[in-house]
């Protein structure tokens, strides 16, 4: 499921709704449950900061290791991943593409709800994610985009791989 919106707060409410789920998210795990009733839910911080339920910008692998372990043992659970955006400052387009293809190859096989949060702008900024995402688009979200790029032709982004 792919949830296109300045601020995430579909996919946190949908965690909160079902009571359980994996949470990957840029926002600290603290501050998510004060906003967000998910007290069920295992969240993880995409940060440089050192912690137990932290997870660095640049390990895409472990990101990857971790919802294969949840989804293994939590049968038909949610996983919201909200962080593209951060993701793209460490890493190349190409391996945030990868990584993606696998989780959801993951969430097809496991039977679980894949739910990305993306930012419509940071979208338009990269054809390479909107290719992927592109067939997941309602009309609606088309239509958005692509008034983006007419507003702002030559619409860019660096990545940390392309530095």
């Amino acid at each position: 499921m792919l949830i296109i919106e300045k601020k995430p707060r579909t996919g946190f409410k949908k965690l909160a709704e079902e009571g359980r789920g994996l949470c990957i998210s840029r926002f600290h795990p603290d501050y998510l449950r004060t906003r967000h009733p998910m007290n069920n839910a295992e969240i993880y911080w995409l940060s440089e900061v050192e912690g137990k339920t932290t997870i660095k910008p640049d390990e895409l692998e472990k990101i990857l290791n971790l919802i294969s372990r949840y989804t293994r043992t939590h049968k038909g659970a949610s996983v919201l991943f909200d962080g593209v955006e951060y993701l793209l400052l460490y890493n190349s387009v190409q391996k945030i593409t990868e990584l993606l293809k696998k989780i959801e190859k993951l969430s097809i096989s496991r039977n679980f709800t894949f739910m990305v949060h993306l930012d419509l702008d940071v979208l338009g900024a990269c054809m390479e994610l909107h290719d992927v995402f592109g067939p997941y688009f309602t009309p609606q979200q088309e239509e958005e985009l692509r008034q983006t790029f007419q507003a702002e032709p030559d619409h860019g982004v660096q990545t940390g791989a392309d530095r």
